[in-house]
């Protein structure tokens, strides 16, 4: 047998291995004949490839036996999830959260720390390597049964090249993550934007178990959104699709943006836009409930400040939020009425707030969408809550296991 022969004849072993892995793991209780009828594979093949699975990669096990008529029953299959786990990340402006799972998502340690971006990157990555070591430590697991870390995080990511091209929130370019913090920790280091992340956090474990087609929109510090379409994300040519916060909603605007034009939705609706709205406001004009609640210090004014205003009464804490959740809705249309989606899921730290907004946004995208594409279309907070952007990135690192890209020994078969 050439070499050519042999690429061929593992890649397809692999490509088979990972049907068997998927069909065990969807469906918990099958049997090998089971496999094997269900995916069209022979019995010899599918005995080979569970084999290993179970005995290589560890990542399937047998429980009981099926009911067979006559004859030894086969043995039950199922994922086993339970003696792998995985480091999920969120790198935000103020806070970087951390959680550790196994395999089946059920969360052993949960942590927060402050970002302090100011001390600068390499002081940065640093906490974040720190922060992954004491979720291990908190878990009392061995180290060696983490099989990689994924990561949230914003900005324009390359994924032709696998770096943070660009992070305004950060002032960061070019910046291999993978590289610096795997020289940290040494784990398999996956990281993406943070709406993807989240979108992949909804496809796994939230709205996308019932729906294929959906747009996931991060609201909070910034704006970004992801798409999902016919189950699987988009990236666009370099990976960066998804840069919603800087369509112009407001030419007139003479708001700068931090990539450098104006009128751009990110100005106008995000966490910073809120915020900065708010203090030219009392620079103004001093006096009300928001300059209270700042201490008399306009510079200190930030949304979770507009936002507790806004509930308290504070008549121009509501006008600014209005005035965002209408932007969005602006916005929110021109995603419907070019994308179609079944849904858009909101997610982000404006969400914290939804009491005061959600109604708000779904009434201005409403408004601005063409009705008959409007008509059935699901506007919600993420499913996940507080935990969609961890759980996302937690799978980023599960999506690579279950296709055999990260584990303890080679694959086989």
């Amino acid at each position: 047998m050439n070499k050519e022969s042999i690429t061929d004849t593992t890649f397809v072993s692999k490509i088979n291995k990972i049907k068997i892995l998927n069909a065990v793991r969807n469906n918990g209780g099958s049997t090998r004949p089971e496999i094997a009828r269900r995916l069209g594979l022979s019995l010899p093949t599918v005995t080979r490839l569970v084999d290993s699975l179970i005995h290589r990669e560890k990542l399937i096990r047998e429980k009981g036996s099926g009911a067979v008529e006559r004859g030894r029953p086969p043995k039950l299959l199922e994922f086993s999830g339970d003696n792998h786990y995985v480091v999920g990340l969120s790198i935000g402006a103020n806070h970087i959260s951390g959680v550790l799972t196994d395999l089946n998502t059920r969360i052993l340690a949960r942590q927060d720390i402050p970002t302090r971006s100011s001390r600068g990157y390499r002081a940065l990555i640093r906490s974040v390597a720190r922060l992954i070591l004491d979720l291990i430590r908190t878990s009392q697991i061995q180290d060696t049964d983490v099989l990689g870390v994924g990561i949230a995080i914003g900005g324009l990511i390359d994924k032709r090249r696998n770096v943070l091209q660009y992070s305004a929130v950060f002032d960061w370019k070019e910046k291999d993550l993978a590289r610096d913090l795997g020289e940290l920790v040494r784990k398999p280091i996956r990281f993406d934007h943070t709406a993807r992340v989240m979108a992949l956090g909804e496809l796994w474990y939230g709205i996308g178990r019932r729906i294929e087609n959906f747009v996931c929109v991060l609201w909070g510090y910034g704006i970004g959104a992801a798409f999902i379409l016919e189950g699987k994300p988009v990236y666009g040519t370099h990976g960066m699709a998804g840069e919603f916060g800087h369509i112009p909603v407001a030419g007139h605007s003479a708001i700068r943006c931090q990539c450098g034009n104006y009128g751009c939705l990110e100005t106008l609706a995000s966490g910073w836009g809120i915020a900065n709205t708010a203090k030219a406001c009392l620079r103004q004009k001093a006096g009300g409930l928001l300059y209270q609640l700042c201490e008399k210090n306009p510079g200190r004014v930030t949304t979770r400040l507009v936002a507790q205003a806004a509930a308290q009464g504070d008549e121009m804490c509501r006008q600014i939020l209005g005035q965002a959740c209408e932007y969005m809705g602006m916005g929110l249309a021109t995603l419907i009425n070019l994308f179609n989606p079944q849904a858009i899921i909101l997610g982000g730290g404006i969400m914290r707030s939804e009491n005061l907004v959600l109604d708000r946004v779904i009434q201005e995208t409403r408004k601005y969408s063409l009705r008959n594409l409007n008509e059935e279309i699901l506007i919600q907070p993420v499913q996940l809550g507080d935990h969609c952007k961890t759980m996302g990135a937690v799978s980023l690192i599960l999506d690579e296991v279950l296709n055999l890209n990260i584990l303890h020994s080679p694959s086989g078969g």
